[in-house]
């Protein structure tokens, strides 16, 4: 395999004007290859309008081009493990939640992939805020 010997720099990756982005460099080895966003969620979700906007940005500033595929089942597992059956080469990136990756070692003891050992880290894209809501007929006040 021949190796290229140029690499485009993403210096940043800003999901929207309203999401905080924390970032680390990208690396793309191969400007013609189509890079893949994998979101183990079903289309239409939070995480998938997200990865929708990356798309955008990521097209822009790698000049190439960047689709979302998503590969939902098994709580997340099937992309996740997509993800590390692809090349290591930066062409497919993950869009996932903590919980969601954090959560199938526990429901599913038999995973085909290690989380520490599959995966690095990229970017942290943003944070969700959680609520805790109660029937408006429950008669407590905090």
């Amino acid at each position: 395999m021949k190796i290229h010997h140029f690499f485009k720099i993403v210096l940043y990756l800003s999901a929207s004007i309203f999401l905080g982005v924390q970032t680390n460099l990208i690396y793309a080895q191969d400007s013609t290859k189509t890079t893949k966003i994998i979101v183990p969620f079903a289309a239409g979700g939070s995480t998938d309008i997200i990865a929708r906007i990356l798309n955008e940005r990521l097209s822009t500033s790698l000049k190439q081009s960047v689709i979302v595929e998503n590969r939902l089942g098994a709580g997340g597992t099937v992309g996740t493990m997509l993800v590390t059956k692809a090349p290591p080469d930066g062409s497919t990136l993950l869009l996932t939640s903590v919980t969601t990756a954090s959560i199938a070692y526990s429901l599913y003891p038999n995973l085909q992939y290690d989380l520490k050992k599959d995966l690095e880290p990229v970017a942290v894209v943003g944070s969700v805020p959680m609520i805790l809501l109660v029937s408006n007929n429950l008669p407590v006040k905090s």
